[in-house]
């Protein structure tokens, strides 16, 4: 493989991922003409320069001064577009300089700028000039400012845009999207407004750090509050300390008003109402993380300094610090937020790389558009019904996520049920992560459906000392149970569950969480545009190796093109679950080849060579076919899709290889050997 890996023309080998690139390994990226005029400074021209800045011995020099003076030169720069920017900061003594790509304004710029040295920079233009900005007392020379626009950067651009996607990490954990939708987090003089105390900023955290607060109470009820409309099941929480006050009060104003109070000298939760549920948690030296989980419409977020008692008004004071208000049934790690909220983990628009099945290297995870059904995935005391005799109890133990918001559910008598009423049509498939605890591990349970004609399937289900995840295909529901009866041995024992979904189709995907509305993921895909230089416009092999999962006729696309389903080369999966290879020039389908139908759940290596009048399609090392009669398309656009965006991938990807030659036909058999 390395022999043809060193002549190919781009690899995608899922193993790096930044700022929505899945980044390529081989191309060498294409930039245009050189745009700036005497970058050199040569001579004291060509260069406007505001208050401060000199040209003179082949420098632009800053002198040092407070002013905000520019230099520039304008470009023509198109906005929206990307241009690699690169100078050397030399002579530097003192203070800060940014570059920007703009009209002036904060965006287009590059990072703050302290030191001596050369800087490459890929920004996004928003107005039409280069220009230096002192910042703060830049005294020091710029030289050799180059801009050329990146024509292509050879990586894969990744779309996605919704919040929903998860993936196995590299710890076995699944990964979600995490945020903090509280505003200045620990600024609490900022967005938060104030009553009946004061703050002091400064104070020792739990973190040794001087960012906590000192919150004194003063008069009537001591509280900081900032108005907030997320909604669904979501949890609130501070670090707190407590010191001549007795504790704090967590309050989210909304539909149900959940809040809690927080005795911060034991260390203990008191006098709740409206929550799912309150933890303290002892970080030492006095200091604790306080939580509050609940379901609701939020219109404000309160905390508030209680007395001895826990009155709302007293005497005293207490340390805050590191606010969080986020999706989901527990707490976890901080993030800071300023003036908006802050978003972590697997966010619109990240590739995925996933680790399923404990693999080193990971894959990475191209799926289609799916949505869970079911209104609350994790809280299930909200989204099902009990018979008497069996008990939830939410937050019981440490999920697949590696966080404790897993539901216990106990069977306290035999032959009883914990259940939901569905109306699911057609074809869909159920999923959920269940475990056993102690002396229940090797027992069974039921999980029963029902369709809409009364006709019920039991699945027994095994458990053991592990997540696993199970999935049972169904169509047309009714209603779905997790019950001890039908023969299973769980008699009058518990099991641990978390993750539960329902999608239309014949197979599960990846988990999609949900906090009290049904939410779908959109579909993936990747795109490298202006890609002609990497692509063999009269000749080329394209080679990639997926999984085949489930048949379920979903489409598995990798597309040379112009952007359009005119010319293109196409390798995908029909719906009557074959590969098929097809070349298409001005509109008119030139060459194809279909494989026999694919065998679910196992590896695929594939490979098309072509050049005119000579196209071959191998998979597995076997030639499935060739055309000898194929005119090639001129295309300049690589894709994980169809040609045009409206189909995707579809399923893990392990490695994308393009050459811009036609390998020979012991090559292609050699490559795609498994």
């Amino acid at each position: 493989m390395s022999t043809f890996f060193d002549s190919a023309s781009l690899a995608l080998i899922p193993s790096g991922v930044k700022d929505g690139k899945v980044y390529s390994i081989k191309p060498t990226p294409e930039y245009g003409e050189e745009l700036v005029t005497n970058g050199s400074f040569a001579t004291d021209s060509d260069w406007t320069k505001e208050s401060g800045w000199t040209i003179s011995g082949g420098n632009a020099t800053f002198d040092g001064r407070a002013t905000t003076g520019a230099l520039l030169q304008s470009l023509g720069l198109t906005t929206g577009a990307t241009y690699r920017v690169s100078f050397d900061v030399v002579n530097y003594n003192n203070g800060s300089v940014k570059a920007y790509l703009s009209n002036g304004s904060p965006t287009g710029a590059s990072p703050l700028i302290t030191s001596s040295g050369s800087y490459v920079f890929d920004i996004v233009a928003t107005g039409p000039a280069i220009l230096f900005r002192n910042v703060t007392n830049f005294d020091g020379s710029i030289d050799n400012v180059s801009v050329q626009e990146i024509v292509s950067s050879g990586d894969f651009t990744f779309s996605r845009g919704t919040d929903t996607a998860t993936r196995v990490n590299s710890s076995g954990l699944i990964e979600k999207e995490r945020s903090n939708q509280l505003l200045q987090s620990n600024t609490f003089d900022t967005t938060w407004a104030l009553g009946g105390g004061t703050l002091t900023s400064g104070q020792t955290g739990y973190d040794g750090s001087s960012d906590a607060w000192l919150f004194t109470y003063t008069s009537g009820a001591a509280i900081v509050n900032q108005p907030n409309t997320f909604s669904g099941v979501q949890t609130y929480s501070v670090y707190a300390k407590g010191s001549a006050a007795n504790g704090i009060r967590l309050y989210a104003f909304g539909s149900v008003n959940a809040n809690a109070y927080f005795d911060l000298n034991i260390g203990e939760v008191e006098d709740n109402s409206g929550i799912i549920d309150a933890k303290i948690e002892d970080k030492g030296n006095g200091w604790y993380r306080c939580s509050i989980t609940f379901d609701q419409t939020n219109t404000n977020i309160y905390m508030y300094l209680t007395g001895n008692n826990n009155s709302s008004a007293g005497s005293g004071s207490v340390l805050i610090q590191d606010a969080q208000l986020e999706q989901g049934l527990v707490a976890t790690d901080y993030i800071e937020t300023t003036t908006a909220a802050v978003y972590e983990g697997i966010t619109d628009n990240l590739p995925r790389l996933d680790y399923s099945g404990g693999a080193s290297c990971p894959s990475l995870l191209l799926e289609p558009s799916r949505t869970n059904g079911f209104a609350q995935s994790e809280y299930f005391k909200a989204l099902m019904t009990n018979d008497a005799d069996i008990t939830i109890d939410d937050n019981a133990a440490t999920s697949p996520e590696g966080v404790q918001n897993a539901a216990r559910l106990n069977f306290n008598a035999a032959s009883k049920s914990m259940y939901r009423a569905i109306n699911f049509a057609g074809e869909h498939t159920y999923s959920f992560y269940v475990k056993a605890e102690g002396s229940n591990i090797g027992k069974t349970f039921n999980f029963r459906l029902r369709d809409t004609s009364s006709v019920a399937v039991n699945h027994s289900v095994p458990l053991t000392g592990e997540w696993v995840r199970h999935d049972f295909q169904f169509s047309d529901s009714n209603l779905m149970e997790f019950t001890n009866r039908e023969g299973t041995t769980i008699a009058d024992g518990s099991i641990l569950l978390w993750g539960i979904q329902i999608e239309a189709g014949s197979y599960p995907t990846s988990y999609i969480p949900t906090y009290g509305t049904s939410a779908s993921r959109v579909g993936e895909n990747n795109v490298i545009t202006s890609a002609s230089a990497l692509i063999g416009q009269t000749e080329g092999t394209m080679y990639y190796e997926f999984n085949s999962g489930k048949n379920d006729g979903a489409d598995y696309v990798v597309s040379l093109s112009d952007g359009s389903a005119n010319n293109r080369i196409i390798i995908y999966r029909s719906s009557a679950n074959q590969l098929i290879a097809q070349i298409r020039t001005s509109a008119v389908s030139v060459a194809q080849i279909n494989t026999s139908t694919l065998t679910e759940d196992i590896t695929y290596k594939v490979a098309l060579g072509y050049a005119n009048n000579d196209v071959v399609f191998y998979v597995n090392g076997t030639q499935i076919g060739s055309d000898t009669s194929a005119t090639i398309p001129a295309t300049d656009r690589i894709a994980t899709d169809n040609s045009v965006g409206s189909a995707t991938f579809g399923r893990p990807l392990n490695q994308f290889l393009l050459f811009k030659t036609r390998l020979t036909n012991a090559e292609l058999a050699s490559i795609t050997t498994l």
